[in-house]
Order: C-alpha cells, then structure tokens, then sequence
C-alpha cells in the first residue's frame, strides 16, 4: 500500500540523485585522492572501477532480495547501505576507501534494479511520466556530482572527505523520505513480476 504518492515520488527523486552523483565526483577529484591517500596511478583507476565490477556481480541476484524482502525494503536497506559505504569510504586510508565504494557499488546496484520497477509498479498509469523523472533526475544529478565535487574540495580544510562525503546528504534525506512506504505490504510477488 502506497500511503502518500507525492511523498513517494519526492523520495523516488531523492534515491535517483544518490545513484550516479557518489560516483561521478570521483573523476574530476583523482589527482587528489591519489595524494591524499598516496597512491599510484594504477590503484587509482582501479577505484573508478569497482563500482562497475560490483554492479555486475550483484545485480543478477537483486530480485532474489526482492523476493524475501519487497521492493520498498529492499531500496530502504540499500540507501542505508549507501549512507554507511559513502562514510566509510572517507573515514580513512586506502583499503577503507575501497571497502566503503565496494558497499556504495552495492547499495548502487541494488537500486539501479530495484527503483526503476518500483516506479513502474507504484505509478502504472504514469509510467513515462514518473520514469522521465526518475531518469531526468539521475542524469542531472550525476552532472551535478562531477561539476560540484573540485568546489566543495576547495571550500574548506576536509578536502576529499567533504567533496565526497556530501553525497550522503541526499542518501540520509532519501531514507527518511521513504520511511512511510515501508508501513505497508510486503509487494513481493508484484515485484518479482515488473523486475522480470
């Protein structure tokens, strides 16, 4: 049950800005990951790789989870995943910084399967319309992600830590925004049947 569709829609917008920004503010910030955390090329461009690695590996089991959990779970438990990963991933040195984009990657490739069918199941008589949204808004967002990431660098003291972190902003917003769907049914077989 869907207990208030423009709350759902909000927080349907808030998801898609988390799915591409975390990952586009990397790019223009390498330079300085690489001397923040002393590391070659290499093993920096590894970094812009694991997401894409991750989204491979987990995506074909995503409608097992939705299955056992539902699509309104399932995206919930998967922006605080994000929340926790993009912490993490400035939280420390090296080998945090990867474990925290291997969890982002997999909050990430759980949504990436996950929202666009919930929009299709949540919003069946306007699906170009709420899809545009969705799509319109993960695109401007990831614009955003790259544009912003070198000016939050340069606006204080904390470095990467800010030009990275400040995606969790809208990963915290989009979780509380989405906290009424979860008080409903569990729309498991629903799901199953618009992610396949």
């Amino acid at each position: 049950m869907i207990k208030n569709r423009w709350l759902l829609l909000i927080g349907i917008i808030f998801v898609a800005a988390t799915l591409r920004s975390p990952l586009t503010a990397v790019g223009p910030m390498i330079n300085e990951i690489k001397e923040t955390l002393a590391i070659n090329d290499t093993l920096a461009g590894f970094l812009t790789t694991i997401p894409l690695i991750i989204f491979g590996l987990v995506s074909p089991f995503v409608s097992k989870v939705v299955n056992r959990l539902g699509m309104s779970q399932t995206i919930f438990y998967a922006i605080l995943l994000l929340v926790v990963g993009l912490i993490i991933r400035v939280s420390g040195g090296i080998g945090i910084f990867m474990l925290g984009t291997i969890l982002m990657g997999i909050a990430i490739a759980i949504s990436n399967v996950t929202l666009p069918s919930y929009v299709k199941w949540a919003f069946p008589l306007q699906i170009g319309l709420a899809t545009g949204i969705y799509s319109t808004t993960m695109n401007l967002t990831a614009g955003f992600g790259a544009g912003a990431s070198y000016p939050l660098y340069e606006m204080s003291d904390l470095g990467i830590k800010l030009s990275l972190g400040f995606w969790v902003v809208f990963a915290v917003i989009a979780a509380i925004i989405w906290l009424p769907q979860l008080t409903g049914k569990i729309e498991t077989r629903e799901s199953l049947y618009v992610i396949r």
